[in-house]
């Protein structure tokens, strides 16, 4: 066998990984858009709220993606040249989905 080709694990990351991209900028344009306060007028002013699933749920969605995607890159780039700059990005990506999850509506 070729040391090459994937493996059943890392092709299930490959799925893992695509899927969790998809929902997180997804979702993350779903929060921008929401932030950005759009603004249109029929008949009377109103403003733009995209809500898929809930506005909680939508944050924790983005959020877990998040995580999810910093976990697996933590969990696959383990060399010793990378693994500080890895951790260092692992942790503040998880304290700032923390912090955008505690932080009040705006």
């Amino acid at each position: 066998m070729n040391s090459n080709t994937p493996t059943a694990v890392d092709r299930y990351l490959a799925h893992i990984v695509a899927y969790c991209l998809a929902v997180h900028f997804f979702f993350g344009l779903v929060m921008v858009l929401n932030a950005s306060n759009l603004s249109y007028f029929y008949y009377l002013p109103a403003t733009v709220q995209i809500v898929i699933e809930g506005s909680f749920a939508d944050k924790y969605l983005w959020m877990s993606s998040l995580i999810a995607l910093s976990t697996i890159l933590l969990a696959k780039w383990r060399e010793e040249s990378h693994a500080f700059a890895v951790r260092l990005i692992v942790s503040a990506v998880i304290a700032l989905a923390v912090f955008l999850f505690l932080a009040p509506a705006c």
